[in-house]
């Protein structure tokens, strides 16, 4: 044979090997945007109940038979279509979820039903200006900081979680008349319910 012509065949026997390498969709931290990556980067979650109700919804679609449009991997293209998410800790068996980071990148949802869970941290919500009903009765959750800026909100349930400073909601220019907000069973005082339904906001509560 040509001795020419061999370490051309041997480079292109390996060629495909390292291109596959090359070509394999980056897996994010689960604090990491896709609004920084390729549509194909594989985004993670903390929590895997969290990533369990994305795949859930992505596939709940879809007919059950239809194998081939079902999805046992997310990629940044794939949640960028979710509009909705939910996960019901009381009635999941896979237990209640504990952190949102990397709901993040869920930039297009509208509504997240996340209830009776033990979620502490709001901070991966901020970004999510598209949400509009918006669930998270029954959790942990002390600080609203991250709502301030989810001007688009018009539903807000928040019963049943041990929070008493309101702030971020007065200060959200969003929340005006027409709007929902549950604080029942919650340490919320009656002058700041009263602050947020002068803003026109309907508020459910234990004031008189």
């Amino acid at each position: 044979m040509n001795r020419r012509i061999l370490p051309l065949l041997m480079g292109s026997l390996l060629l495909p090997s390292a291109c596959g390498i090359l070509d394999s969709p980056q897996v994010l931290r689960p604090d990491e945007l896709c609004s920084d990556h390729s549509d194909d980067a594989i985004p993670t979650f903390e929590d895997a109940r969290l990533e369990d109700a994305a795949l859930r919804e992505l596939n709940s679609g879809g007919d059950i038979f239809d194998v081939l449009n079902r999805h046992d991997e997310l990629t940044c293209g794939l949640i960028s279509s979710l509009r909705v998410l939910s996960h019901d800790g009381a009635f999941r068996t896979s237990g209640r979820i504990e952190s949102l980071v990397g709901v993040q990148n869920l930039t297009n949802v509208s509504s997240l039903q996340l209830c009776n869970n033990s979620i502490t941290d709001l901070s991966p919500l901020s970004g999510l200006t598209a949400l509009t009903n918006l669930s998270l009765f029954g959790n942990s959750i002390t600080d609203l900081g991250p709502l301030s800026g989810l001007t688009s909100l018009t539903q807000l349930l928040l019963h049943d979680n041990p929070i008493s400073d309101i702030q971020p909601l007065l200060d959200n220019t969003g929340l005006v008349a027409g709007d929902d907000v549950s604080l029942v069973n919650t340490s919320v005082s009656c002058a700041d319910v009263a602050a947020l339904e002068a803003k026109g906001v309907t508020v459910d509560s234990d004031c008189p």
